[in-house]
């Protein structure tokens, strides 16, 4: 009798501490689930602080890219009105068509940065360098005038590489202003362009009868500015690096840049500079393939 007394307590026992750690388990769950959702909430509350904070940014890159050519639209609509009220129609037309010009640009940076968040590519064909270098050009010195007396253009207008014109030249012009940007309080500014063609071919190169198969061009941008940190180059190419910490230095033109040149199949790179100070930003594309007149009219020469 005294032995199943004592195993018939041991069994109670058994079961209150059962019991009990049941409901500890139970209020371990409860803790654990209040936690996990507090935990979401606050996750939830950063990552919308993130996409404000983001949002914030993009909003501010938007504004500073499109605030430059709708102050020129407003200057050319006022000296068109000029032009008409003194009789001179063709000056007049002058600028309503440098208006329409502005506009086209206004759209095709919206339409650049659509294209970056979406990630779309865009149809590659034979492009001359030279009208693209020209047009990176002037819009690099209509914004900043006094880069006009530092630019120095020795690459080969010739060159037809396989890209997306407005692309290639959207990042050609970021180039450039960020060499102007890193330059400008130099005692002598000096951003030199140049080219050259390397028989290579590179990787993912288009394989038609005419793109592809005959090397690459690569078209540098190099200024003799401060260069890039050491502790920047890694991450350069990222959103929102930058040097700078002005409206101008928000970190989005070499991402955009970046996928910009994936996109035509082609690669943007920071390189050791081999002529000046400061920083070397080569682009690699594919070059065209020298075709027969016959076949490619745009390669047959004019009367």
């Amino acid at each position: 009798a005294l032995l199943f007394s004592q195993l018939y307590a041991r069994r109670l026992a058994l079961l209150q501490t059962a019991r009990q750690q049941e409901e500890q388990a139970r209020l371990l769950e409860v803790k654990v689930a209040e936690r996990t959702r507090a935990l979401e909430d606050a996750q939830a509350s950063v990552v919308q602080a993130g996409k404000l904070a983001l949002l914030g940014q993009v909003a501010a890159s938007i504004s500073h890219e499109i605030n430059q050519p709708l102050g020129a639209i407003r200057n050319y609509a006022e000296n068109a009105g000029a032009f008409i009220e003194r009789q001179k129609p063709e000056r007049a037309q002058e600028n309503l068509d440098r208006i329409v010009a502005q506009t086209d640009r206004v759209s095709r940076i919206v339409g650049n940065l659509r294209s970056f968040v979406t990630g779309r590519s865009q149809e590659v064909k034979p492009v001359t360098m030279g009208p693209v270098i020209e047009a990176a050009c002037d819009g690099l010195t209509s914004r900043f005038p006094a880069a006009a007396q530092a630019l120095v253009v020795q690459a080969d207008p010739d060159v037809r590489v396989v890209a997306g014109a407005v692309r290639l030249e959207q990042v050609l012009y970021n180039l450039l202003v960020n060499a102007w940007l890193a330059a400008k309080d130099h005692d002598a500014p000096h951003i030199v362009i140049s080219s050259q063609s390397r028989n290579t071919n590179m990787d993912g190169a288009h394989s038609s009868d005419t793109i592809g198969g005959s090397g690459v061009a690569l078209l540098a941008v190099e200024d003799n500015g401060t260069g890039v940190p050491e502790e920047l180059r890694e991450g350069l190419f990222d959103a929102f690096v930058s040097t700078r910490s002005d409206i101008e230095g928000l970190g989005l033109g070499l991402a955009i840049s970046r996928q910009f040149m994936e996109t035509m199949g082609g690669r943007l790179d920071l390189v050791s500079s081999q002529s000046l100070s400061g920083a070397r930003f080569e682009l690699t594309l594919p070059l065209v393939r020298p075709a027969d007149p016959k076949a490619d009219p745009a390669a047959a020469p004019k009367a």
